[in-house]
């Protein structure tokens, strides 16, 4: 008897278990990082465009911070931006449109406003720690642009540049070439998101930044006002600029 016991026991552990059927599908595709590609500062002898400036504004990476209730916002939000309210409301001044697979995207924006044409963006994204960031954008570089305005009015701030069903944020700033506020360009700094981070990639702003750039070629292009000759090479440089952008 102990003999066939012993011989039960050794058949059970010698046959296989019989594997577990797996109900919750396959595993989902793990999420790449994105780098942040940033446009290589043209020289233009004729009219230097102040890159170290426009670099400050134009922050390679953005981090999403966490929402907690009755936190202070940063300084650069809109006065009024509750994160948790615009997600889940929206607002009258609000865009939205996803952002990444399966998370949607709302931006409240207030202004410009001011000399220097200051946005105040609060951007809000879902999933499951739903997070938010703030950032200024400038559009001074319009004061100039207003006679071709058409070209380019409205400016998009959270639109589908690529073609990829996914919105980007673009956050509109200064190219300086002077020390006054009307020297100014406009560029768009476009952002993507990566995990909770919104990361610049200057090359999905191709066209947009190519549109613009038609729009300073059609301004060097005007005659000058007797009373104010406008800085024709810049304008020039900028559209230089602007062919380059994200390459």
């Amino acid at each position: 008897m102990r003999s066939l016991a012993l011989l039960l026991v050794i058949t059970a552990c010698a046959t296989p278990p019989t594997p577990i059927a797996n109900t919750r599908g396959p595993d989902p595709a793990p999420v790449t990082a994105i780098a942040p590609v940033r446009s290589a500062p043209t020289a233009a002898a004729a009219c230097p465009l102040g890159w170290d400036e426009f670099a400050l504004a134009a922050t390679p990476t953005i981090a999403l911070q966490p929402m907690v209730p009755g936190q202070a916002m940063p300084e650069e939000c809109p006065w009024d931006f509750d994160p948790s309210v615009a997600l889940a409301h929206g607002c009258a001044d609000c865009v939205s449109g996803t952002i990444a697979p399966g998370r949607r995207a709302v931006l409240a924006i207030a202004g410009p406003a001011g000399s220097g044409h200051f946005a105040s963006l609060g951007l809000v994204v879902d999933g499951p720690q739903p997070r938010f960031a703030c950032l200024l954008a400038s559009t001074v570089g319009w004061r100039y642009l207003a006679p071709v305005a058409h070209r380019l009015s409205p400016l998009p701030w959270l639109a589908d540049l690529d073609g990829d069903h996914l919105v980007e944020l673009i956050a509109w700033q200064r190219l300086p070439w002077g020390n006054d506020e009307v020297s100014n360009a406009l560029a768009p700094v476009v952002y993507a998101l990566s995990g909770d981070t919104l990361v610049r990639r200057d090359d999905r702003g191709r066209a947009l930044a190519s549109k613009v750039g038609d729009a300073y070629a059609a301004l060097a292009a005007l005659p000058d006002d007797a009373d104010a000759p406008r800085p024709k090479a810049c304008f020039l440089a900028v559209e230089d600029a602007l062919r380059h952008w994200g390459r």
